[in-house]
């Protein structure tokens, strides 16, 4: 919060020094055509061909008009400017056309400041993307093409998975992780629902799914780890005895995020990328503290994986 407090400060106070260096900058313009404009009308007086000194030298003609400015500049002037309306229009049109860009510029660049204040803040977040569902199949999801290329990633040593029953994460064949657990040498830690506890009965009965059914689903994922860990694979598991909330899967250097919601399946709710921070201040080390907790929080449910 306080980041965010020092941002919108940093986004008002600059945007009133720029905001006052426009208007000056507009004004002085303003002022600028207003003078242009009078000179211009004083100029066709001097060389106006109806006057009564039109026979005269200009340099005569030029004297009596700055006499007459002399003597009563004010009146002067606004004789001047009435006597030719076409450039007093021009010139009002013109200042009211620079009020108008004045104030577009002054939105503009108060949007483009918070659009850059709200940048700064997601880049310290480490947001990496977000996307409105996590369907394998559906258009406009979750990349799992590019998050199986980061597991895959040649200096990734690391896999952790949080979910629920995790059989349409990597558990079935056919899953977006089923094959690229079976070619990863890393370590992996995976944590499940345990199928004995309330909470798994009460997950299924939130998605309206057999009891049942659900608990052979978490089965049929623990054997899919089983299976790897006869393969020589570095594997672990543990159960925790809660209802689900975050999932997870956590590479060296992103953590892949959704919440499980009650009634909906994960699949259907927003997923989001954080990237690790060179300065580690991002959410991706919140999201990996979080798991290790919950998996030394587990440390009595290990899985029967040999």
């Amino acid at each position: 919060m306080n980041k965010l407090r020092d941002g919108f400060a940093w986004t008002y106070r600059e945007g009133k020094n720029v905001a006052l260096k426009e208007f000056l900058k507009w004004l002085l313009i303003s002022l600028a055509t207003l003078v242009g404009g009078w000179l211009w009308a004083a100029l066709q007086r001097i060389l106006d061909a109806d006057s009564p000194l039109a026979s005269a030298p200009l340099w005569v003609r030029a004297k009596a008009v700055a006499l007459d400015f002399y003597g009563s500049p004010v009146s002067y002037s606004l004789d001047l400017l009435r006597a030719n309306p076409g450039t007093t229009v021009l010139a009002l049109v013109l200042i009211a056309s620079y009020v108008i860009l004045f104030i577009l510029l002054r939105r503009s660049n108060w949007i483009l400041r918070e659009v850059s204040v709200e940048r700064a803040l997601a880049v310290q977040a480490g947001l990496g993307g977000r996307w409105p569902h996590a369907k394998p199949d559906d258009p406009g999801g979750a990349p799992w093409k590019d998050l199986c290329a980061e597991i895959s990633r040649h200096d990734n040593r690391t896999l952790l998975i949080l979910g629920a029953n995790g059989v349409e994460t990597f558990g079935r064949q056919g899953s977006p992780l089923y094959e690229v657990m079976q070619t990863f040498l890393g370590q992996t830690r995976v944590i499940l629902i345990d199928p004995n506890s309330t909470q798994a009965a009460g997950r299924a009965a939130a998605l309206s799914q057999n009891t049942g059914e659900y608990k052979r689903a978490i089965g049929v994922s623990t054997k899919r780890l089983r299976d790897l860990r006869h393969q020589q694979h570095s594997i672990e598991g543990r159960y925790y005895d809660g209802l689900p909330n975050w999932k997870m899967i956590i590479t060296s250097r992103t953590a892949w995020v959704q919440y499980y919601i009650p009634g909906q399946h994960v699949a259907e709710t927003p997923a989001w990328r954080f990237d690790s921070t060179e300065e580690g201040s991002g959410l991706y080390n919140l999201f990996a503290m979080e798991f290790e907790r919950i998996w030394r929080r587990c440390e009595h449910r290990e899985m029967a994986l040999n």
